[in-house]
């Protein structure tokens, strides 16, 4: 391999500890409660900023299309060639399990918006027999979408140099995070940790 190759391979390396290091200090530093926390009335991570978005059938969503609904939001994109079929399919398998409560809503915002149109996250969201009035695949302009992520959510979402032409990167958070029918984000779950994801049930099982 090429001197080049190589100092291109480890700023990657670099850039992809950094970007983790920078995502565990936005959450780790935020006043609220610990990540992973039980939901309930002592736990506020703060409001979801305002947004307007498209989903999967084209339809305009916006923070107040949400409102009076209780929500699990999680993040991913159809490019993925890492977690994101794993984090959908926690996703579904919630969704199943929860299927009996009215006012609860699933959103998966997409980080790879470019890319993932309406069309492209319609034919995603049939992989996981998503319900598109109960299941919201939301795209809308990049700097909208990361900047709701950054600032709402304090969770990571960033693209990363490729070393392959055609070929697209991006670190983003593997959490969920359930928000209230006032749009405040009051649980936040690791789906890789069996026991936050029980906290998560737990707490949805206390719903209306």
């Amino acid at each position: 391999m090429s001197r080049a190759r190589l100092i291109i391979r480890a700023t990657s390396v670099l850039l992809a500890i950094v970007i983790v290091f920078l995502a565990g200090w936005r959450v780790a530093s935020r006043r609220t409660a610990r990540v992973g926390a039980p939901a309930d009335a002592t736990a506020d991570y703060g409001p979801v900023e305002d947004f307007t978005f498209v989903d999967q059938s084209s339809r305009p969503v916006t923070l107040a299309t949400l409102k009076g609904k209780s929500w699990v939001a999680d993040f991913v994109f159809t490019r993925c060639a890492g977690p994101c079929p794993i984090v959908s399919k926690h996703m579904s398998d919630v969704a199943a399990e929860f299927k009996d409560k009215p006012n609860l809503m699933f959103v998966s915002f997409s980080v790879d918006p470019d890319y993932d149109s309406p069309a492209v996250l319609a034919n995603y969201a049939k992989n996981y027999d998503a319900d598109p009035k109960r299941w919201l695949f939301l795209t809308g302009p990049k700097l909208k979408v990361y900047s709701l992520i950054h600032n709402s959510f304090h969770l990571a979402a960033e693209p990363l140099p490729s070393q392959n032409p055609g070929e697209i990167d991006i670190m983003h958070s593997l959490y969920f995070a359930l928000v209230n029918g006032e749009g405040r984000i009051v649980g936040v779950y690791d789906t890789n940790d069996a026991a936050a994801m029980d906290r998560l049930k737990s707490a949805l099982k206390k719903l209306s």
